[in-house]
């Protein structure tokens, strides 16, 4: 039996085609192969996808923000089933919840042809190293409260490619270490409980990270005063902006929080500018070659 939609002019076919939700377009695309190649090549209404691994699973589509959440049918071992409820789509399936989630993370990937702007992982709920279906997106957050064997956390880290942000707020062993150079994003920033492995000499060894952040890591501030020194010292363009809670004792914080922070700025040989922000307990640095 043929299908009326198809008999359309292709500019109509995509103008129907971009006002679909995403629950009608999976279902117009696994109608046939022809409506599959219709769907991946006319559809222009999903621009990016966002994932989040924790509690509770699900995709989210830009900028229709409509949600799909997967859940795990122990019922029967081969049953499938998608349902739509009040604007969100469950996706059922007897498989293990990953498995099932990499399949259809997978199989958006190849039919919108869009990327994956964000990521939420929480550590909490991932118990076993897992193949989530892609490796790269734009930005990438790790949260959770229990501590992670370092293996697992490695491959964590490694496994994606990440082009602008890493935010990082898990607890991380003082003894762990880890490569740097894993961590290849623009922006990198390291909550509270994720710095006690971070000393001064492994802090060296982000030199390749535009703007970096961290909480309370495993030195002192007159250590980040050094490293600025060698900055002004350098001829180095890659830092454009670092920020460094250092920690401190509540009376030093209740003292320090009505004062105004000391303001420097720098300029280098090269002509590259710098503005410093401090107090006790914080340092905050960036470029700034417009301003003086």
């Amino acid at each position: 039996m043929s299908f009326p939609l198809l008999r359309l002019p292709l500019l109509c076919l995509e103008e129907i085609i971009q006002e679909y939700d995403v629950y009608e377009l999976v279902f117009l695309a696994q109608s046939s192969k022809r409506c599959y190649r219709l769907v991946r090549q006319l559809c222009r209404s999903i621009k990016a996808m966002s994932v989040m691994i924790g509690a509770i699973r699900h995709v989210t589509f830009e900028p229709k923000r409509e949600h799909w959440f997967f859940t795990q049918d122990k019922s029967e071992e081969k049953r499938i089933s998608a349902m739509y409820n009040f604007g969100q789509y469950f996706f059922s399936s007897g498989q293990h919840i990953d498995l099932t989630m990499k399949s259809m993370i997978e199989y958006f990937l190849e039919l919108f042809r869009c990327p994956i702007n964000e990521v939420k992982i929480n550590i909490d709920f991932i118990y076993n190293t897992l193949d989530f279906g892609f490796t790269q997106c734009k930005r990438i957050e790790y949260s959770g409260l229990r501590y992670m064997d370092h293996q697992s956390l490695d491959y964590l880290f490694r496994y994606f490619r990440v082009t602008d942000v890493m935010n990082i707020a898990v607890p991380i062993h003082h003894n762990f270490y880890f490569d740097p150079k894993i961590f290849n994003s623009r922006t990198v920033m390291f909550a509270v409980q994720s710095c006690q492995w971070i000393g001064y000499f492994v802090f060296l060894e982000f030199d390749h990270i535009e703007n970096l952040g961290l909480i309370a890591p495993a030195f002192e501030k007159r250590a980040t005063i050094t490293y600025l020194s060698r900055w002004l010292a350098s001829e180095s363009t890659v830092l454009k902006r670092l920020g460094i809670q250092h920690k401190a004792t509540a009376e030093e914080l209740r003292f320090t929080r009505h004062l105004p922070m000391e303001f420097s700025r720098l300029c280098r040989k090269d002509g590259v500018k710098a503005i410093i922000l401090e107090d006790p307990s914080l340092v905050m640095f960036k470029t700034s070659p417009k301003e003086f």
